[in-house]
Formats: C-alpha cells, structure tokens, sequence
C-alpha cells in the first residue's frame, strides 16, 4: 500500500545571490518575513517543505494550483510570466546542485536532501518523503524592462513551489519597493484594497492608519455612469476626510457608450493642517444615487510631504476607450519633481475580476494591499472596477499605462501631477484644504511680487 502524502511548505527565507548553495547564506530578512528585492537584481528563496502523511509526494517548479502570484492575480507558472519574472542563474552553483544544509527550522521527522533551481527553464522534481521534511532552493529575478508590461514599485508576490497536497503555513512573499523623492514620499494605504458598494448614494471607507498633520491624502472613486457625454459632470458630488472637505482634483465620464454603460472616475485630495485620526471615515457623495450609485468602488493613500512644503495640482489630463485596453494616459508639467497618480475606471461581468490581468508598468507603484488589485461590486449582472497607481519623479512627463485585461473594457481614466511648493506667502501656516490651497499660494507669491515691484521703484526706502 503507498499511502498517501500530507505535504505542505513550512518555511521561507529570501537571500542573496552569493555564495554556493550549501555556503553560510547572506539572508534579505528573518524566516518567514516577506523581504524587498531589487527590479533586475537575481536573489534565491529557501523554502522548506514537510510530509507529515503515509506516501511520498514530489516537489515541482510553481504551478498554477498556487505557484507564482503577481498582487493577487490567479497562480501562474515560470512559462506565463515570460520575461515579467524569470528563472535567475545562481551566481556560484550549478541548476540542480543539491541542498544538503539545513538552513530553516525544523519541519517534522528528519530532514533529508532537497534540491535547487536555477535554470531560467526553472526544471525542479524532487521527491518529499513521508516522515521528513526538506529544503528546495530557487533563484529568481523580476525583468520588467524586457516586459510590456513591466514590473511596479510596490508590488507583492508571493511564490509556492508545485505538487504539494496542502495549503502553505507561510507563504514565500517578496515585494518591489516604491520610488520615492525629496518632496513626495509613498505613505499609508489607508484603507487596503479600498471598499465597493451597491445601491448606494454615498460610499464610505474607514482609514487604517493615521493621516498625518501636512501630509497629503488622496481619494479615487468610481461609479456608475449617469450622463452621456464625455466629461466633468460631477458625478462624484463630494469627499469628505474626518469631516473636513476635500477637494476635486480631476474627474471625467467616460458617456458616450450610453447612460450606465460606461464609467465615471474622480480624484479628490487634502492636505490638512491637524492630524486625521485611524479609524477616520472617507466618504463620497453620489450626485445621482439611482445610476450614478448604482456600483461604485473608493480606494485612499496617504503620501508623506516634505516639512514646510504646500500641495498644488500641477497638470491633470482624462481620456476614455470603447471595447479596447486601457490607454496610455500623461500629463505635460514643468520640469519638476511630481507626485503622478493615474486612476482607472471600468465596467465588468460581476464575479470576473480575477480574470482581468492588470498589472502596473514600468516603476509606477499599485494601491492595493493584501494581494487585490481592484474592487468590484454591481447589480444585476454588470460590477465596477477601480484601479489606482501612483509615481514620484522628476521630469516633464511619466506616462501611465495599465497591461492587458483578460477582455477589452470601456474605461474611464484621470491623471493628476501634484507638485510640493516652498510655504504659501512666505512661511504662511497650512489651513484646511478644501480648495484653497491654490488661492492662499497665489495670495503669497502676488505680495512677494509687489514687494519686489516696490524695492525696484524706491529702493532706499529700505523695505525688509
């Protein structure tokens, strides 16, 4: 009688590409702790692999019963993520070297001979045997630049080797870190993955982490589309943030395809003088709360500001798609350091959301959290779907653009460039932002203006 085989991983630990496989490690984190990796820059994971059953198993490359998953997105083998992540030669072992160093905790029974991967193939057969527990060895490294659609900053994967019976006890997870800059960082993602509802004439979120005093909150939503046309037609009456009013960045309906048939999405932001609690409430206001409301998503961010820096919107853009993929979406500004934030909105089958490959491009970093890329919610048959992405660099334009999804969607897109300016009016304390940053910044620099006017007119007048 051969039994039957109770195989799981165990343990994970990321390491550098240095060193031969059996040679003491330059460990990336603590065991079982997902670990940050550099785009283009091979690294290898340890996992380990027990057998608590009656039979023998055999340990494979990733599968697609839970293998490689890119934020969320349905597993996938090496094979379908060509040049998005790839097998990574190890830089002092041969593919297939043994792993005969014990290197994480102890699974059950003993511990025998495992293997490692390296060949960009990613070829991995051994056997598990009941009773013993063992190490297998992969090396990896995410492209991106040879991908169209590239790999992001702030990206999660997570990465289970195949033929196993049961689910992992820690699941081998990696990230790519954000881009950051002098005057933008990446903070909070303030709610994970954002919330959806239905029938609806306002959508509210809760924040998980506190908004701090100077920082910058912004607010994407989606809804339903009301009107016919394409434009702003403030679908998305208003935001409020811990009470105080936010507001309007960018927003535009995507109509033509006929009422309700489309998407509208609307970009809302704060820069507060006082810090907003967690536990706060977001809330969007639906113009029209039997179409408008009818699905609808929202997603928030907090970014980091630099100390005595005010938030103006640079530059905005929008455009919509028929029945095509996403398009590529930018935004003209000056040559200056921007924080970059793209939001997609769009309208699919409820319940076939997983089936939509989204992935970021280039370095530009998702909002989603705990592996979901977007929220979906509808009636009837139709859902919503909301997708954020945000950038920080300095130049005269970052164009955005999302990869493909699994069918062709009208989209509704808005593209907004905040800038980081020194202190309106020459060091003028922050009040709360609820649209007038823009004036109390115009106020500031017309009296440095005029100050400077005077000095040239009467100059021994001595003004100081």
């Amino acid at each position: 009688m051969s039994g039957t085989p109770v195989s799981r991983i165990t343990h994970y630990r990321g390491r550098s590409d240095t060193g031969a496989i059996d040679a003491s490690p330059t460990f990336i984190a603590a065991e079982d702790t997902p670990f940050s990796v550099t785009i283009g820059t091979a690294f290898r994971i340890r996992i380990g692999v027990e057998n608590t059953g009656t039979g023998t198993d055999t340990i494979t490359a990733p599968d697609t019963t839970r293998g490689i998953q890119r934020c969320g997105q349905p597993a996938a083998a090496f094979s379908s993520l060509a040049n998005v992540i790839n097998g990574a030669d190890a830089g002092s072992s041969a593919d297939a070297a043994n792993v005969a160093t014990q290197r994480l905790t102890n699974g059950t029974g003993t511990f025998e001979t495992g293997v490692a991967g390296y060949d960009e193939n990613e070829s991995l057969s051994t056997t598990s045997t009941n009773g013993r527990f063992t190490e297998v060895e992969f090396g990896v490294v995410l492209t991106g630049g040879a991908s169209t659609v590239g790999v992001g900053g702030g990206e999660s994967w997570t990465f289970e080797v195949g033929g196993l019976t049961n689910a992992s006890a820690n699941v081998p997870t990696f990230t790519t870190p954000d881009t950051n800059g002098t005057n933008f960082q990446h903070g909070n993602q303030l709610g994970g993955a954002g919330q959806s509802v239905a029938n609806s004439a306002t959508i509210s979120m809760t924040t998980g982490a506190d908004i701090r005093a100077n920082n910058l909150v912004v607010v994407c939503v989606s809804c339903d589309n009301n009107g016919t046309t394409d434009a702003d037609l403030s679908e998305v009456s208003g935001v409020t943030c811990g009470g105080v009013a936010m507001a309007k960045a960018k927003e535009f309906t995507f109509g033509s395809p006929g009422a309700q048939a489309s998407a509208t999405v609307s970009m809302w932001w704060l820069q507060h003088s006082s810090q907003i609690n967690s536990g706060s409430t977001i809330t969007a206001t639906f113009t029209t709360a039997t179409t408008s409301g009818d699905a609808n998503c929202i997603q928030a961010r907090e970014f980091v500001v630099a100390a005595s820096k005010t938030v103006a919107v640079e530059a905005t853009n929008s455009t919509g798609v028929t029945a095509a993929q996403v398009a590529s979406i930018d935004a003209t500004t000056s040559n200056i350091e921007c924080l970059r934030i793209a939001a997609y909105a769009y309208e699919s089958p409820v319940g076939t959301r997983a089936n939509d490959i989204l992935f970021s491009s280039s370095d530009w970093s998702g909002w989603w959290t705990s592996a979901l890329l977007t929220v979906s919610t509808g009636s009837g048959v139709s859902g919503m779907n909301l997708i954020v992405e945000g950038n920080i660099s300095t130049g005269t334009g970052k164009a955005a653009r999302l990869g493909a999804t699994a069918s062709t969607r009208d989209f509704a897109q808005v593209y907004v460039a905040f800038r980081a300016d020194a202190a309106a009016g020459g060091g003028q304390p922050i009040v709360a932002r609820a649209g007038g940053v823009d004036f109390m910044h115009s106020i500031g620099r017309m009296a440095q203006n005029i100050k400077v006017w005077f000095q040239g007119l009467f100059p021994d007048l001595g003004m100081a």
